[in-house]
């Protein structure tokens, strides 16, 4: 059998790099988006299709959630004790997407370790998340939409998120529902496990 040497030394090279970036020395570029609540999206009104949208705001609301996370229970107690709501779309009564929703400053202490300001009449969606069987779904979207729609009827009028600049689908995503990039941004970097961020300005301005 014949090996090609130049393909197994990039392979070689891809996993040198996959390691290094999870175990070792990483940084990521966190983009941030705006979006007033009464701007309309590229997205029509979706038909539900036997999903439901359900909210959670203590933790007896997470029940649905829990069961289908369990080994995520912990961050979404957290979440709901420090206020914040949980977005979660339901089919066949299993949690097939979610997302969180914080109406204060938010400081992320597990990810990124950065701090989003969150002034009056903003709300910062953070955290979502659509089980691998329903990406490319109307599950996400949906779950935005109602989220959209239950905080606009409460009178708030901008939405915020922040997104890797590598995730292109979320960050596509999010500009079909009206977001525009905004100059903050910040480099989250990782060393041997320890995790700070910095702010700074965008290095990229992201397009469809």
């Amino acid at each position: 059998m014949t090996v090609n040497k130049s393909t197994s030394r990039s392979s070689l090279l891809t996993r040198i790099r996959k390691f290094t970036r999870d175990h070792i020395y990483d940084v990521d570029h966190i983009l941030f988006f705006s979006k007033p609540l009464d701007r309309p999206s590229k997205f029509r009104k979706l038909d539900p299709k036997g999903t439901t949208v359900k909210i959670a705001s203590n933790e007896a609301e997470l029940a649905l959630m829990i069961a289908s996370f369990p080994e995520r229970a912990h961050f979404f107690r957290e979440y709901v004790a420090n206020g914040m709501t949980a977005f979660f779309a339901v089919k066949s009564d299993d949690v097939i997407a979610y997302s969180f929703v914080a109406t204060d400053d938010f400081y992320d202490k597990h990810l990124w370790k950065n701090t989003v300001e969150v002034g009056e009449g903003q709300l910062f969606q953070f955290a979502g998340f659509v089980v691998p069987g329903s990406r490319g779904s109307i599950a996400g979207l949906l779950v935005i939409q109602h989220m959209h729609e239950y905080y606009k009827e409460r009178g708030f009028t901008t939405a915020l998120t922040t997104i890797d600049s590598d995730n292109r689908p979320s960050w596509s995503m999010v500009l079909k529902l009206g977001f525009d990039q905004v100059d903050q941004a910040w480099d989250a970097y990782k060393l041997f496990g320890f995790r700070w961020s910095r702010p700074t300005k965008a290095r990229c301005q992201v397009k469809l």
